[in-house]
């Protein structure tokens, strides 16, 4: 239908960009050849094998920020070793960001207790507040705790723009 119709997924744009890039010789490869000196890809993580092909396609230098704690495109062939791919394939070289601008201590302190591997992570920013964390058996059981602790911290006097529920 789609071939009928002549259009195209994103993720056949990307394999059909990967075909005609990996013919030497062909208008595509030529016209990448020596175009970009630096190539940023944001969300690395979130790359699957045909777009980390396709990047390595793009020459100049690659620079990918990404976190493989992050990656939630498993289902479409993403893979949470992406970074591990991408630094063999790329020869990229790994610089670790630990320091949140965005988010305070309390935050960041949450964020190490719940991982089995906690990662290094500091915050230049510290504003005081509360942050719970609790594991709900159920979504009805989940949707209960937050309606009631909204409404108690509401009651409480904390304004509206200051709760948030992750």
């Amino acid at each position: 239908l789609r071939e009928r119709l002549a259009v195209a997924d994103y993720d056949e744009l990307v394999a059909r960009a990967l075909k005609l890039a990996s013919i030497p010789g062909s208008a595509l490869a030529q016209a990448l050849r020596g175009r970009y000196r630096h190539v940023l890809v944001d969300e690395f993580q979130d790359t699957d094998p045909l777009q980390l092909a396709l990047v390595g396609l793009l020459g100049g230098e690659i620079f990918a920020v990404g976190d493989s704690s992050q990656a939630i495109y498993g289902f479409r062939g993403a893979a949470r070793d992406a970074l591990i791919r991408a630094r063999a394939a790329l020869a990229m070289t790994t610089l670790s960001l630990d320091e949140s601008f965005r988010c305070p201590a309390v935050i960041c302190e949450l964020a190490r207790g719940v991982w089995a591997k906690p990662p290094e992570l500091h915050a230049s920013i510290d504003r005081p507040g509360e942050v719970t964390f609790r594991r709900a058996a159920s979504l009805r059981d989940e949707a209960a705790y937050i309606g009631e602790a909204v409404a108690k911290a509401l009651a409480g006097g904390i304004p509206e723009p200051e709760i948030a529920a992750l």
